[in-house]
């Protein structure tokens, strides 16, 4: 499984609750948006490197 397999699987389990009530930009692509009260939001993000992937070994 691919990383963008895993993220459509995740999305799948997660249905309808990352389009709810606080979530400007649900997930997607390495982030998130949500709102945390009066008029002010937080992004949340991830993202990982991975040796011989992303980077070469050594």
């Amino acid at each position: 499984m691919n990383e963008f397999e895993l993220i459509d699987k995740i999305l799948a389990l997660l249905g309808d609750t990352i389009h709810g009530d606080g979530i400007s930009v649900g997930p997607g692509d390495d982030a998130a948006v949500l709102s945390t009260g009066a008029d002010e939001q937080l992004v949340v993000t991830t993202d990982v490197l991975i040796e011989g992937t992303h980077f070469p070994s050594g």
